[in-house]
C-alpha cells in the first residue's frame, strides 16, 4: 500500500493523540511483525457477517483472505519488516478497521453504499490525503470512481463482497427456506406420509414443484448478484428481508403462518413479477393438498 506524506503526518497526529498507548504502538511497529490490512478487514467483515448468512465463519474467512490477497499485493507478508513509521500507520489503520461499525456491511442501503475504510488512518494515510480522495469520500457511491485506485478501498470492497453469499447461494436459500417451512407446516398439521424419514424427499419435491425453473432462472440471470460498492441489489435485499420475516413469523407462531398470513410487503420484491409471486403461492397451496393439508 502506498503511504503518502500527508498520511505519515496524519499517523503522527493519531499516534500523539493516543496518550499512554504510544509506547505499545511503537513497540508493535518495531517488532516488525504486523497484521496486514487484509487480515484486519477480514476479521471485521467475518465478525459482522456472522449469523446473517448460511456461510460458516471459517468459510467466510477463507473466501475473504483469498479475495483480498488477490486484490492487494500489500498483503500476504509484505506488511512485515516495514519501516517503523510505515508499520505504525498500518497498525493504526488495522486497529481502527477492526473497531469499525458493521453498518458498512449489514446496515441500510445508504450506509452500505457510502461505507469506506477508516478515513484518517487508512484512506487518507495510504492514499496520500489528496483533495480528490477527500472529495470522493464526501460523495459516495459516485465517488467510488475516484477511489478506485486507492488500494485500501479496493481491498475493503473485496472483503465485503467475499463474506456475502453469492447471488446463486441466495437464490437457492430462498427456495430451501420456504420449502423447509412447508415441511414443518405439513408435520404440524399431521400431513399424510409426513415424518422425519420423508423430510428430505418432501423438501426436494417442494423445490421442484413449487419453484420449478424459477431458481435456475434466478441464478442464470444473476437476479440476486451484488457487487459493492456500485451495485446495491434491491431484489437481493428483498429476498433476504423476506426470509428474515419468515423466521420471525415462525418464531412468533407456526410454520404454517408463512403460507396463511399476509406476507411482508418486501417479499414482493424478491420475485421478478407479481405473477411469479402468485404462482409460487398457488403452487405451495396445491402441494400441501397432496399431503391432505389445507392451507
Amino acid at each position: 500500500m502506498k503511504i503518502g506524506t500527508m498520511g505519515l503526518a496524519l499517523a503522527g497526529v493519531s499516534l500523539l493523540a493516543s496518550g499512554c498507548k504510544l509506547a505499545d504502538k511503537l513497540k508493535d511497529a518495531v517488532d516488525g511483525e504486523n497484521d496486514s490490512y487484509c487480515e484486519a478487514v477480514c476479521d471485521w467483515a467475518v465478525a459482522c457477517a456472522d449469523g446473517s448468512t448460511d456461510i460458516t465463519a471459517n468459510e467466510a474467512m477463507s473466501r475473504c483472505i483469498e479475495a483480498t490477497e488477490a486484490s492487494d499485493p500489500g498483503c500476504g507478508g509484505a506488511e512485515d519488516g516495514l519501516a517503523i513509521e510505515d508499520a505504525a500507520l498500518l497498525n493504526e489503520c488495522t486497529a481502527d478497521q477492526r473497531e469499525q461499525s458493521c453498518d458498512g456491511l449489514t446496515g441500510n442501503e445508504t450506509k452500505i453504499m457510502s461505507a469506506h475504510p477508516p478515513a484518517l488512518t487508512c484512506i487518507a494515510g495510504y492514499g496520500g490525503g489528496s483533495d480528490a480522495i477527500v472529495s470522493a469520500l464526501s460523495n459516495l457511491p459516485e465517488g467510488a470512481v475516484e477511489l478506485a485506485d486507492v488500494q485500501v478501498y479496493t481491498t475493503y470492497n473485496a472483503a465485503r463482497n467475499a463474506v456475502m453469499e453469492t447471488g446463486s447461494e441466495v437464490c437457492e436459500r430462498f427456495e430451501e427456506s420456504m420449502c423447509g417451512y412447508m415441511y414443518d407446516c405439513l408435520e404440524e398439521k399431521a400431513g399424510t406420509g409426513v415424518d422425519a424419514s420423508t423430510e428430505d424427499t418432501i423438501i426436494d419435491e417442494c423445490v421442484d414443484r413449487v419453484f420449478g425453473s424459477i431458481t435456475d432462472t434466478c441464478i442464470s440471470s444473476g437476479r440476486y448478484d451484488s457487487f459493492l460498492p456500485i451495485d446495491y441489489n434491491l431484489a437481493r435485499y428483498s429476498a433476504m428481508e423476506c426470509m428474515d420475516d419468515w423466521d420471525e413469523t415462525v418464531a412468533s407462531g407456526s410454520a404454517c403462518d408463512v403460507f396463511t398470513s399476509t406476507p411482508a410487503a418486501v417479499c414482493a420484491g424478491a420475485f421478478s413479477t407479481p405473477e411469479q409471486a402468485a404462482q409460487v403461492v398457488e403452487a405451495a397451496v396445491t402441494f400441501a393438498l397432496d399431503f391432505d393439508v389445507s392451507l
